[in-house]
């Protein structure tokens, strides 16, 4: 049984990683992907019916899951694959499936996990199953390894909660005149309770200390609501984790990010 996981150790964000690709539009080149912006920076590529994009590096890097976020691949009708491979020395390396084709049901954020690996190039396989050409985009990228909990949330817990941010124009006497909706986001808040205080010492810390002011992508239940992966941030930065007894502490996170519609 797999529990909430939290997709953060991307290799497209590695600064050893060289990332290339078959094919990039001026203006959106497959270098965009090494950030956690899936708007502002994107790649997007036209005039094929495959694409591929590689990840290369001098020494193997461990991978698990693969994500994406702000793409079009559902309305294209395209599909996606992983392979991994020996960069180095080999100029025509074996290919090693680590996820065969999955067809996206929607353009929102999607995860996908497969048994860890460790290579020094990787490959993401993008085409139409044979139809006309097409023009994928990807926001972001994610392929890498990831944080599992211990145990799914405690009860009650509401995933869907959200949050409109507005402004509201007011007369010199406060009356409300309008109110214009800029967006709505998601605002999640979880409570995992008896965790071991080996897995929050050296599991949980190191993600913390490293990653607790970027995004990340957060799957809450992968095995029941596979589709339920969110690109999300920490709203405070404190970090509270009491023991319940000398052997289980509680954490509590607050998560928040845009809503995708």
């Amino acid at each position: 049984m797999s529990h909430s996981r939290l997709q953060w150790n991307n290799l497209f964000a590695d600064v050893t990683a060289t990332i290339t690709a078959s094919a990039e539009d001026a203006g959106f080149p497959v270098e965009n992907l090494a950030t956690w912006r899936e708007t502002a920076e994107v790649w997007e590529a036209s005039g094929a019916n495959n694409y591929v994009i590689d990840l290369e590096f001098a020494t193997p890097k461990p991978a698990s899951s693969v994500a994406l976020v702000g793409h079009n691949l559902y309305t294209c009708g395209a599909r996606f694959k992983v392979e991994g491979y020996d960069a180095i020395p080999s100029s025509a390396p074996a290919y090693h499936l680590l996820m065969d084709y999955v067809t996206p049901a929607s353009d929102f954020c999607l995860s996908e996990f497969f048994t860890q690996a460790s290579y020094t190039g990787y490959r993401i396989t993008i085409n139409n199953n044979g139809g006309a050409n097409f023009s994928p985009r990807i926001g972001i990228a994610f392929l890498g390894t990831y944080l599992e909990f211990e145990h799914s949330p405690d009860a009650p817990s509401d995933p869907d909660q959200q949050e409109d941010v507005g402004e509201t124009e007011r007369s010199g006497t406060g009356y409300a005149l309008g109110s214009t909706l800029l967006y709505t986001k998601r605002h999640q808040t979880w409570t995992f309770g008896h965790l071991t205080p080996a897995w929050y010492k050296s599991d949980f810390l190191p993600f913390w200390s490293s990653h607790r002011r970027k995004p990340f992508i957060f799957t809450w239940n992968p095995e029941g609501y596979p589709l339920e992966a969110y690109l999300l941030q920490f709203t405070k930065d404190i970090l509270n984790a009491p023991y319940q007894d000398v052997l289980r502490r509680s954490l509590d996170l607050e998560m928040e990010g845009v809503l995708e519609e």
